[in-house]
């Protein structure tokens, strides 16, 4: 997950930006063009050039999927996924010469089952996955939608599944730009095919079916469970689970890759027929804390962040930061150092050693900034600004907000109360890691300022 979708971050994420990128700031583009004009064009041509590697990277799917859906590319691209199956179920059913069904209304019913069994920092995790979880049952439990006269819906899953089967076969005895072809083919395929649950829900759609949809997850519920019982019973300990896979501890003397993946083929055996177990990789560590929200440590140090209470794009920079460098100490068995880093932040603010830029929050100017009581705040600063643009704002000492080109003029006029407050709240999403310790390690600020007090009235007597 990423904290910005920027073409720059995504970029690098990706490893395609160029080694000698430039990067300039928008607001100063102008006055940039008149003075280093060459500089500004090799920056617009890196642009351009990291456009087409990331189109390269990510919009094949919808290219292969043109070919299926009955619509063009730019409308396939932009489609949800449930549209695109209702239009190949439409086509079929005027090919055939039949009436199409009206909608039924939509209802609510039980989704997947989650649930985090440990929290912590685990070592030697494996993620075991069941290979396109609700597909996968539909086909062997023969559900579809119950006006689905013509019976086009799992038949059209089950050529689909069929195909995506093949096209990855043939992706793996390809090289080069034919391996590419059949793994965008295998990625559109697989696209599809995973739409097909979320159709049976969607409200809107001609062949929705709420009620075969809760079959579904009912179903799903019952696997998940099943395999992380077999996995307890055989002394795995399970850490989270999420709809259709589980993170696990595997027991001891199943060591290595290779006995990870013999071990998690012998709990697949115990699951119906039809349901596919996988090995879906394995982790150095695990910052676990609440359903959907942990960290995962490669044995190749790279690092996979997971919720957005670990990255948002709502977060100012200096407390991603400050959890970036605890989670770097979580994971390396430091945990108690993390107090040591906290009070070190809470006197670099109050020292004003954080600049602005890191204390500033993005906010999006949106129609209702002006017509909400709850947003006018951000209206009173953002009068001049055009809806749908970006502002970066920050918390004056008086309570009320500032721009952040505005914060030299305003005297420096730091909310620094807040930005301390927010600091204990950005160090309470890891909590749940501290196994019970978390307040004795990182004080709420009440409690370090007393802390703080009572250490001066030690060097007063």
């Amino acid at each position: 997950e990423r904290s910005s979708y920027g073409l720059k971050e995504v970029a690098r994420a990706y490893g395609i930006a160029a080694e000698d990128r430039i990067e300039l700031p928008r607001d100063e583009m102008a006055r940039l063009l008149r003075d280093d004009p060459d500089r500004v064009r090799r920056y617009a041509q890196q642009d351009v050039l990291e456009t087409e590697r990331l189109a390269e990277l990510v919009t094949a799917t919808e290219f292969y999927q043109t070919q299926m859906v009955p619509d063009n590319y730019g409308a396939v691209a932009v489609g949800g996924a449930g549209e695109k199956i209702n239009a190949i179920l439409i086509r079929a059913y005027l090919h055939a010469g039949y009436g199409l069904p009206t909608p039924p209304t939509p209802r609510s019913y039980a989704g997947g089952y989650t649930d985090v069994r440990a929290t912590g920092v685990p070592e030697r995790i494996v993620k075991a996955d069941v290979e396109s979880l609700y597909p996968s049952i539909m086909l062997a439990d023969g559900i579809h939608p119950a006006t689905d006269t013509l019976g086009c819906f799992l038949p059209a899953l089950r050529e689909l599944t069929h195909r995506r089967l093949d096209a990855k076969a043939r992706a793996r005895r390809a090289d080069g730009a034919e391996r590419q072809y059949w793994d965008g083919l295998q990625s559109s395929f697989k696209v599809l095919i995973n739409s097909f649950y979320g159709y049976l829900g969607a409200p809107g759609m001609h062949f929705n079916d709420p009620e075969a949809a809760g079959r579904v997850t009912a179903r799903g519920r019952q696997i998940v469970q099943q395999i992380a019982e077999e996995m307890e019973r055989t002394g795995s300990k399970v850490i989270e689970i999420d709809t259709d896979g589980v993170y696990f501890v595997p027991p001891e003397g199943v060591e290595g890759q290779e006995a990870e993946e013999r071990y998690v083929e012998r709990i697949g055996a115990t699951l119906p027929q039809g349901i596919r177990l996988a090995f879906d990789g394995r982790y150095k560590a695990m910052v676990s804390l609440k359903t959907k929200n942990y960290v995962l440590l490669g044995y190749d140090g790279r690092k996979v962040f997971k919720g957005a209470s670990l990255r948002s794009r709502a977060d100012e920079p200096y407390g991603r930061a400050f959890l970036s460098d605890a989670i770097d100490l979580l994971l390396a068995g430091r945990r108690d150092e993390i107090g040591a880093l906290y009070r070190r932040y809470v006197a670099d603010l109050r020292a004003g050693r954080i600049g602005i830029r890191e204390l500033a929050r993005r906010e999006r100017v949106t129609e209702k900034t002006f017509a909400s009581a709850a947003k006018q705040r951000l209206a009173d600063v953002a009068a001049s600004v055009s809806v749908g643009e970006y502002v970066s704002v920050y918390e004056r000492a008086d309570g009320r907000l500032g721009l952040a080109d505005d914060w030299e003029r305003n005297g420096r006029d730091t909310n620094v109360d807040y930005y301390v407050e927010k600091l204990h709240k950005f160090a309470s999403r890891l909590s749940e890691a501290f196994e019970g310790d978390f307040d004795r390690i990182v004080p709420r600020p009440s409690a370090l300022r007393a802390e703080v007090a009572g250490q001066l009235d030690l060097f007063a007597e």
